[in-house]
């Protein structure tokens, strides 16, 4: 495959893959406030320059168990990434018809600099429209909008930023979430797909009753209940500014996945993340209706509730060990407990240049299977990136920029019409060790 359409297919993977982290964001617990808005904590790993490095190390791999029973974790600590330097973010959230503070809604930070992968942190609204992020990792940040707006910003170490998200107009959503036999569902959840990823919209009350503002016109939503499986989609159509009602049936009783996520030695991994696919999704695959992902906790555990029976595939991405992937067999109604290992990952670093000077804002992306992305990185101002977590084995790589002025990677939603500088090869990524690859970028012919 040409370097353009192993770009365009990758990009795309990417953008689906990087759907992910909106998921693994939410807070099933209620979150903190304060004065100024909702705070919260995101973590991150530490942008190092290209070194050849050791996966964490273990003191003996074992096979990934297949017994349907959870472990103690083994070791007295869990391996945590280590974190570079932070900065605060305040975003101000309002509605572009009338200007006023926008409240209640989601807000997330995706990373431009460095691994892409990674959640930098996700809220909601106050009262205010105020969104407030205490520890952040510095450099370029995505800012988005549960059903729409985005903005580009970079937080500075040491200094709270500010920046504002506008919301466009849409249409007001009104409705309710019941079961099979009519009655209403309390604290079921609406889902939109936006940007070819589903995101959380809002909570019914306790009646089964929701409103949503602002959704865009032809937007597909679908209704998910705690331990029932997902209601149909519906699509949003009317007039802008009008009010649409929908309401939405979920199924019959599902199951839930349960377990904990060990290193090679073990140890339990923190934060790893565990993401329900179809088996018939590949790893950037996003276009079932919405599955529960989760971020481990501080013992490697996780619970993914609402789970249709079936054929179900798990996938666990962590920052520094190689995806891992199981298939399970869910049966209704029951608790499944399951223990995921992961193996030592590869590493992918290197510096981009374009012209024979380094090429800041480019875009390193890793292959998969049938056009998958397994991961990507965005050069620093040296031109340096670095890729955690990846498979080892043959991949695809593949590094662009975009000419002119602001383009640091907004080419991404339209990658195959884009005027790119770009480079791609093949190369053999090993466990436990950084492959150094220096792509010189060259002009789109």
């Amino acid at each position: 495959m040409k370097s353009g359409g192993l770009l365009a297919a990758l990009a795309i993977a990417l953008a689906l893959l990087a759907g992910l982290v909106w998921w693994l964001g939410r807070d099933e617990s209620a979150p903190s406030e304060a004065a100024g808005g909702t705070r919260v904590e995101a973590s991150t790993t530490e942008q190092a320059p290209p070194a050849r490095i050791d996966a964490p190390s273990s003191s003996g791999s074992s096979a990934t168990s297949s017994t349907p029973q959870q472990r103690e974790a083994r070791g007295t600590r869990a391996y945590l990434a280590p974190q570079g330097p932070r900065g605060a973010l305040q975003v101000r959230v309002t509605w572009e018809l009338t200007g006023a503070a926008a409240a209640n809604v989601g807000v997330r930070l995706e990373r431009m600099d460095g691994p892409l992968l990674l959640l930098q942190g996700s809220a909601r609204t106050d009262a205010n429209g105020v969104a407030l992020f205490d520890d952040v990792a510095t450099g370029l940040l995505l800012v988005r909008g549960d059903r729409s707006g985005e903005v580009v910003c970079e937080v500075v170490e040491g200094r709270r930023n500010e920046v504002e998200l506008k919301l466009a107009r849409g249409v007001t959503v009104t409705g309710r979430v019941r079961d099979e036999q009519g009655r209403s569902v309390s604290q079921g959840t609406v889902w939109i797909l936006a940007r070819s990823r589903w995101i959380e919209l809002a909570e019914a009350d306790a009646s089964g009753r929701y409103t949503i503002e602002s959704v865009p016109v032809d937007s597909t939503l679908v209704a998910l209940a705690r331990e029932r499986s997902p209601s149909r989609w519906s699509k949003v159509e009317g007039a802008v500014e009008g009010v649409v009602q929908l309401d939405f049936e979920v199924g019959g009783p599902a199951a839930t996945l349960l377990g904990q996520v060990l290193d090679p030695g073990e140890h339990p991994v923190t934060r790893a993340a565990v993401v329900l696919l179809s088996r018939e999704q590949g790893a950037a695959g996003l276009s079932a209706p919405p599955r529960r992902a989760v971020a481990c906790d501080e013992e490697g555990r996780f619970q993914l509730h609402s789970v249709p029976p079936g054929p179900q595939r798990l996938l666990v991405q962590t920052e520094q060990f190689a995806p891992e992937v199981r298939d399970v067999e869910v049966r209704l109604g029951e608790r499944q407990e399951l223990i995921l290992q992961v193996s030592p990952g590869a590493e992918l670093a290197g510096v981009v240049t374009l012209q024979g000077k380094p090429a800041a804002g480019a875009l390193v992306l890793v292959g998969g299977e049938f056009g998958t992305a397994w991961g990507g990185a965005a050069s620093d101002a040296s031109g340096r990136y670095r890729i955690t977590g990846l498979p080892t084995g043959k991949r695809p790589l593949v590094a662009a920029l975009a000419p002119g002025p602001g383009n640091r990677l907004r080419w991404l939603e339209n990658s195959a019409d884009a005027d790119l500088a770009s480079a791609s090869a093949e190369l053999e990524l090993v466990a436990g060790r950084a492959v150094i690859w220096n792509p010189e970028l060259k002009p789109k012919d």
